[in-house]
C-alpha cells in the first residue's frame, strides 16, 4: 500500500481525517501482526478496500424475497454472469424473470463449445495399445 503523504510503499497505513499515512508521516509504531506477502493481514483498511474492490465475486445466484417467502433469481448475478445463468436457472425461470433471449444465447454458446471440443480432439490408432505403451 502507498502512503498518500510521502508515496512510499508500506505495510501499515493509518487513516486520520481521510488521509492515509505511513508510520513515518503519522508518527505511530508498527506493532506485530501476521504478514502474508509482506502485507499485514489484520489491517482493516486494506481488508475493507479489497472487499469493496472484489464485492462482485460474492454475488449469489439466488436472492430471498421476505415479502413473498420465495427464492428468486438474483438480477445482479444474471447481469454479471449471463452465460453461467444456465447452470443455476431453468429456461422457464429465465423467461419468467424477463430474460427472454438469454436461454437461446446460452444454448447457442453451449453448441459452439461442444463443436469446438469435437473438432479439437482426433483419435488415431487403438486405445488398448496406447494404454499398454503407457503402463510399460
Amino acid at each position: 500500500m502507498k502512503c498518500s503523504t510521502c508515496g512510499s510503499e508500506v505495510t501499515h497505513i493509518k487513516v486520520r481525517r481521510g488521509i492515509e499515512s505511513c508510520p513515518q508521516c503519522a508518527g505511530f509504531k508498527i506493532t506485530g501482526g501476521t504478514k502474508t506477502d509482506n502485507i499485514l493481514t489484520r489491517n482493516s483498511f486494506r481488508v475493507r478496500t479489497e472487499s469493496i474492490k472484489h464485492e462482485e465475486d460474492f454475488i449469489q445466484p439466488h436472492s430471498y424475497s421476505k415479502g413473498e417467502s420465495k427464492v428468486k433469481i438474483n438480477d445482479d448475478f444474471v447481469k454479471k454472469y449471463p452465460m453461467q445463468a444456465g447452470e443455476y436457472y431453468s429456461d422457464q425461470e429465465l423467461t419468467k424473470a424477463g430474460y427472454n433471449k438469454l436461454p437461446d444465447k446460452i444454448k447457442q454458446k453451449k453448441q459452439k463449445d461442444n463443436q469446438a471440443k469435437i473438432k479439437d480432439v482426433e483419435f488415431h490408432g487403438d486405445a488398448k495399445k496406447a494404454i499398454e505403451r503407457i503402463t510399460k
